[in-house]
């Protein structure tokens, strides 16, 4: 006798994403075009499509954006992990850098405090990943010392932005080293 298969179907939870981390993962994701294809990559555009965007000084400090720093378990049985939510090339800037091309990496991005989510791995298996706390979130650092609005969150992403090709182009220090 034939049974019909029965599918679960699990609602994900709504994520909420900044316009700025919007803007530089679209423009990321037009300079490599190619890896689209990548199951990660292909998961990170479906997350942002259903993301619900704010500016930086709207977005809560509980949600992770790119450039927080997390903590968080993979699957209910993982151990406690924290990583800092980084853009590709920026791995030499943190020591627990984990980018957010990464299958983990997209699943945290726009996670709040006490949500998961799952997904599946690029090995194929379905993996859960939980946001226990978010450490520090760079929206939240400069709302508390006293950047406000959208030109001077501008301002100091220019600035980092700068200083990262600095020091990039210098050749020295631990993105050197890999």
């Amino acid at each position: 006798m034939h049974r019909p298969a029965v599918c679960t179907v699990r609602i994900a939870p709504e994520i909420i994403m900044t316009r700025s981390d919007r803007a530089r993962l679209e423009g990321l994701l037009r300079e490599h075009e190619p890896i689209r294809s990548w199951k990660a990559v292909a998961f990170l555009v479906g997350e942002m499509a259903r993301a619900r965007l704010v500016d930086d000084d709207e977005i809560g400090p509980t949600v992770v954006t790119i450039h927080s720093r997390v903590a968080f378990r993979e699957d209910s049985d993982g151990d406690a992990m924290v990583a800092t939510l980084t853009l590709p090339g920026e791995r030499g800037l943190y020591q627990d850098a984990m980018s957010v091309l990464t299958a983990s990496g997209a699943a945290l991005l726009g996670l709040s405090e006490g949500q998961s989510i799952t997904f599946v791995a690029p090995d194929g298996r379905k993996r859960t990943i939980a946001v226990d706390k978010v450490l520090y979130q760079p929206q939240a650092a400069r709302a508390r010392e006293g950047y406000r609005g959208r030109r001077s969150a501008g301002r100091v992403d220019d600035c980092n932005r700068r200083a990262i090709q600095a020091y990039r182009r210098r050749g020295s220090g631990p993105a050197a080293q890999h």
